[in-house]
């Protein structure tokens, strides 16, 4: 238990001794320093217990008390509250009046001041004071509306109590939202002046309806020198509670106590929301007061807390005050901004929690991780597009799954990730541009290769080609037999006529090739084969017609044509499909044999020009599926 007892004489010294470490600038004067040792000697407080200030003069009012006086709702540190019937009015009201043996001067000069502080203050977030009296004693009645509820202190203890009595599912946005009105009560008071100077779950108390009041100003003051001189004033005095208090509140300086003191009590109590204690512990007066003077508070870190209300904590409870918060209402205002967007703030430690998992998983975890995290992110900045947390998580896992992605070879992909990422590092914008040079070179030659496989596939055009090749193969098997039906009716081929057939067939080639180009030149493949018949066709055009020049017969000429035919469908087979091989091996034969028996050569060609025309039927079947790209 962190109980600050009474130091004896025979430690107190060494004890005080621990801050000399301290800066000047921190210390208290030698005037508080009295008094902290006076405190230390005398005052056996726990350091949640309010430290009040000395007595002064005791206002007074007189007048019957017309009250009706109940039993005890609670007790304080001197003073204590009873239920009461206010007989005027006929109603329930709270008297809160001295204990017994601490009726004295000095308590009671502190219940008149926070009786008139409290009644200058009217906020629905503050406690209304019904009337200040004074009983038979001299001693002062305040009468208070009468709350019916429990002190923050008391839920926060027991969390089971806000899921009971108010049905919180989200216990801190609960304790957060109390906070905020706490906050309101506060505002008003610093627009009038006043200082709380004890703010702490312990004086706030929480109605039944989720009513709040901030109560307990027993030790406020003003900082104004034009107020009601009944009002006290910011003294040296060190007066509020060890365990919330800050660090210019005990250096016994009053020209440093302003609004800012009581936005690092309110830090203090968001520390406690989060942390579950007061900022200020030890098992020493001096240990609490060294950790006050210091004030170096920051949250642990084996505790989550969301980097929003880090940063909202840690700059309420900075040190020097003109490093917290204006004031509290940009205090409030952080705190709403939070509230505001929590569930994207959610959203990111969820996130962050996959991302963390994201860089040691591997194969499909990995994916499903970064698909997971990318999600929440993703949403995180849908509700909230200023979340820099989510903005940064999202980077960190784009970054990550592009640098696998370039370990993969995967650099198009590694590009797409990193299109949605901000400030990407330089060496993996370089590794990446690199990558994707590679990348680039390498699609080339496969779209290259690619493109060179599509113009030699023969599903590709074939239906055309498959035409023009029967209307030619269908020529090239009739033009021998008419010649055989020449030769029986005694008209055989003249040598003109040498000429005329091949003419005739380069013209058959090139009308329709330059008539129908887009659909019978459109592939790499019938390119080829086209220009292969044209050119066979016109190199025996030339030949028949050096042929004639050299005075060769018909016939000779004709039995060498198979030897040129022969070449073409060797040329064919080394250039388009082997397949074709059956071409060159017959019109060999054929010239082997129209050499031989001249008589025979047109049927020979027949042959030779019908096995062509079955050799180009087996290659490129009429029935196999063509294709249309």
């Amino acid at each position: 238990m962190d109980v600050v007892g009474a130091a004896g004489e025979g430690n107190l010294d060494a004890d005080l001794q621990e801050l000399a470490e301290l800066p000047r600038a921190a210390l208290p004067t030698q005037e508080a320093l009295a008094v902290l040792r006076t405190l230390a000697r005398s005052f056996a407080s726990a350091p949640h217990e309010t430290i009040t200030a000395p007595a002064s003069a005791l206002p007074r009012s007189g007048g019957a008390p017309g009250l009706r006086i109940g039993a005890t709702l609670g007790e304080g540190g001197m003073g204590l509250v009873r239920e009461a019937e206010q007989l005027s009015l006929a109603r329930d009201v709270a008297v809160k009046t001295l204990r017994g043996e601490r009726a004295d001067e000095r308590a009671a000069a502190q219940l008149v001041r926070e009786a008139l502080v409290t009644g200058l203050l009217e906020h629905p977030n503050i406690v209304p004071v019904h009337d200040l009296r004074f009983d038979e004693a001299g001693l002062p009645l305040v009468v208070l509306k009468r709350i019916r509820g429990v002190a923050w202190s008391e839920l926060i203890a027991d969390p089971s109590q806000i899921r009971d009595r108010f049905f919180a599912r989200d216990p801190l946005a609960w304790h957060l939202r109390v906070l905020l009105r706490v906050c309101r009560a506060v505002e008003l008071a610093h627009r009038l002046g006043i200082v709380h100077r004890d703010l702490k779950p312990a004086n706030v108390m929480v109605g039944e309806h989720d009513e709040v009041y901030v109560v307990d100003w027993g030790v406020a003051a003003t900082l104004r020198t034009d107020a009601d001189p009944r009002l006290p004033r910011v003294d040296a005095a060190i007066v509020g509670t060890p365990a919330y208090m800050a660090p210019e509140m005990a250096r016994g300086r009053p020209e440093d106590v302003s609004e800012r003191t009581d936005v690092f009590l309110l830090g203090a109590v968001l520390f406690e929301l989060i942390v579950g204690h007061p900022p200020h512990r030890g098992e020493r007066f001096a240990q609490v007061l060294y950790q006050v003077l210091r004030s170096d508070v920051r949250l642990p870190e084996d505790v989550e807390v969301p980097s929003g209300l880090r940063r909202i904590v840690e700059r309420a409870l900075a040190r020097e005050p003109g490093e917290r918060f204006e004031g509290v209402e940009p205090f409030r205002r952080a705190l709403e901004d939070y509230l505001e967007h929590r569930a994207s703030v959610e959203l990111t430690r969820e996130a962050e929690a996959h991302l963390a998992r994201l860089a040691r998983a591997e194969g499909e975890e990995r994916q499903r991780l970064f698909g997971e995290c990318r999600f929440a992110f993703q949403h995180a900045l849908r509700i909230w597009s200023e979340n820099e947390e989510a903005r940064r998580g999202l980077d960190a896992a784009l970054v990550t799954m592009a640098q696998d992605a370039l370990e993969r070879g995967q650099p198009a992909l590694a590009e797409e990730l990193l299109a949605d990422a901000r400030g990407v590092p330089s060496e993996l914008r370089a590794r990446l541009d690199a990558a994707l040079a590679r990348h680039r070179e390498e699609r080339a030659i496969l779209d290259a290769i690619e493109d060179e496989r599509r113009q030699m596939d023969p599903r590709v055009g074939r239906p055309q080609r498959l035409a023009f090749a029967l209307v030619i193969g269908l020529a090239w098997g009739i033009a021998p037999l008419v010649a055989v039906a020449r030769q029986h009716l005694d008209r055989p081929q003249r040598p003109y006529e040498l000429l005329v057939w091949p003419l005739t067939m380069v013209l058959a080639c090139a009308i329709p090739a330059l008539a129908f180009r887009s659909a019978l030149m459109r592939t790499a493949l019938n390119r080829r084969l086209m220009w292969t018949l044209i050119g066979v066709m016109a190199a025996l055009f030339v030949f028949h017609a050096g042929a004639l020049i050299a005075g060769l017969s018909v016939a000779q000429a004709q039995s060498m044509d198979f030897a040129l035919f022969a070449g073409a469908g060797l040329a064919v087979t080394l250039l388009v499909d082997r397949r074709f091989a059956s071409v060159v091996v017959v019109y060999l034969a054929c010239f082997f044999v129209a050499s031989a028996w001249p008589t025979y050569r047109y049927w020979a060609l027949f042959v030779g020009n019908v096995n062509v025309l079955v050799a180009f039927l087996r290659v490129w079947p009429p029935w196999q599926r063509s294709s249309a790209s």
